[in-house]
């Protein structure tokens, strides 16, 4: 559903940051394109400051990826960690929707498109946010144990059709393991 027509020149951190922390996770440190996924990550962290602070959902999403890969692999010098993480924790705050009469109805962010277990970074203050969300996920789910599909294509691709079912399987999984990791399931 993603469409490019050649000419967009902006960078986008999306999906630019997670793509360059991959490469800085699994990459040979040697390689060219370690070298090519520093400068992304780089670039990525002058965007995040530029922009600082952007709270557009997947962006900040793209950006904590970045984050998690880096220290995954105990990249600390490639920029100024402390403060990434610090714009991180300021960024997550503002992107998360904390109106949950939205939740479900309108494409706001959840908690738990950034916090993914009670040791997350972004837990702390957001707590309350989080159980909600997790009552919300009981009240959701339908009958059969599944969840609706929130979104569309806005496309003529009828792929769409078999796409929902498959996504519905990964809803379904998602918001069991949320429930599970905040100790509702």
């Amino acid at each position: 559903w993603w469409g490019y027509d050649g000419k967009e020149k902006t960078f986008s951190p999306n999906p630019t940051a997670p793509i360059a922390g991959f490469i800085l996770a699994y990459a040979e440190k040697n390689s060219p394109v370690y070298q090519k996924g520093c400068e992304a990550a780089k670039r990525c962290h002058k965007q995040m400051m530029d922009e600082f602070p952007n709270t557009n959902m997947h962006d900040v999403m793209c950006y904590i990826s970045l984050y998690q890969y880096c220290v995954q692999a105990g990249i600390y010098d490639l920029f100024d960690m402390e403060q990434y993480r610090n714009c991180l924790l300021t960024m997550v705050n503002g992107a998360i929707c904390r109106e949950t009469d939205k939740w479900g109805k309108e494409y706001v962010a959840l908690p738990s498109h950034y916090i993914d277990g009670p040791d997350s970074i972004f837990y702390a203050g957001n707590e309350d946010l989080v159980k909600a969300e997790c009552d919300l996920i009981k009240q959701q789910q339908l009958a059969d144990g599944s969840f609706e599909v929130t979104w569309q294509w806005w496309t003529d691709y009828k792929e769409f059709e078999v796409a929902k079912v498959w996504w519905k399987a990964e809803i379904i999984m998602e918001k069991l393991l949320q429930l599970k990791r905040f100790g509702e399931l």
